[in-house]
């Protein structure tokens, strides 16, 4: 048994999207941790909470169920918002690794036919915003 007193089986989760499993964990144990990075952390409740609000904004920006979207971000609590959000709408996420630069990003972008692209601004001394 979990830390809780909560298990989560296979057959609990096996019909569920992944955005319903991080809704029934904001449920379940929502003030623990989700994710962790550096000293930020969120909790279940405030990660479905951001990515609801994020999946609702893109819906209104036209992004649907099907539609792709490229995850172009070194690892942050912001990427699994994002992530999530998408999950939610039912976006198919197009991973871009952060390491790639213009030849790499245009195929992946071009090839994906993806609608939106999320970026850090700047990132390790590299601007993003003026690279995209």
């Amino acid at each position: 048994m979990g830390k809780l007193g909560i298990t989560t089986a296979y057959e609990d989760v096996e019909n569920l999207s992944v955005g319903e499993i991080l809704e029934r964990s904001s449920k379940i144990a929502p003030e623990k941790i989700a994710v962790m990075f550096k000293k930020d952390h969120v909790t279940y409740k405030l990660l479905n909470e951001l990515s609801d609000t994020l999946a609702v904004i893109l819906q209104q920006e036209g992004i649907k169920k099907g539609d792709r979207a490229s995850i172009y971000m070194h690892n942050c609590i912001e990427l699994y918002v994002v992530f999530y959000a998408l999950q939610k709408i039912g976006a198919v996420v197009a991973w871009v690794s952060p390491a790639y630069r213009t030849q790499e990003l245009m195929f992946i972008l071009s090839n994906s036919q993806a609608k939106a692209i999320f970026i850090h601004k700047e990132k390790n001394n590299f601007y993003y915003l003026g690279f995209v």
